[in-house]
């Protein structure tokens, strides 16, 4: 159970206290909205798009398609839907010096012990898949404090994945589900 995040980085955001869009308060961004195809859901490049022209000749045979095999009404002729998942571009040039920042102000909302367990790992590549056991420590660290920050916790592992995508390349796209 959970919402995930994935792309260059991937994780799971914290159960009832991290929201999908928590990227919003490390940089200053706005997502983008993914939409897909009834019928193959296949990506759509953009919601303007009527058919699916990877999987489909034409949009009556899409149309036919998808009156078949999901819930479209006999009067529904749109084959577009709005998928559960946001999408962060994050661009270096653009957001890194705001992250290194928000970063910052983020270390004086945990223990210290626990800001040089992630200074320990912040170089390593395990660092982009949030489920690696590279965070043991790190997890072990925040729970020897009564006054558990998790909301910073949560968001500074975030900004360490990102980081280190940005110290590698000028992107960091991140798809988080909403739900």
């Amino acid at each position: 159970m959970g919402r995930e995040y994935f792309g260059d980085i991937e994780g799971k955001f914290a159960f009832g206290i991290q929201n999908s869009d928590d990227i919003e308060n490390l940089v200053t961004i706005d997502f983008k909205e993914q939409f897909s195809f009834y019928g193959c859901e296949c990506i759509a490049k953009n919601s303007e798009e009527r058919y699916c022209k990877d999987c489909f000749n034409s949009f009556e045979e899409h149309l036919k398609i998808a009156k078949e095999e999901t819930c479209l009404n006999e009067d529904e002729n749109i084959l577009i839907k709005l998928d559960n998942v946001i999408i962060y571009e994050i661009q270096k040039e653009k957001h890194f010096n705001e992250l290194k920042k928000n970063m910052d102000d983020i270390k004086d909302f945990l223990p210290s012990n626990v800001i040089n367990e992630f200074h320990k790992i912040k170089n390593n590549e395990k660092v982009i898949n949030g489920y690696s056991k590279i965070f043991s420590n790190v997890v072990s660290e925040m729970d020897n404090y009564i006054e558990n920050n998790f909301l910073y916790f949560h968001r500074y592992k975030l900004a360490i994945q990102i980081e280190h995508v940005l110290n590698k390349q000028d992107t960091c796209t991140i798809y988080c589900e909403v739900y």
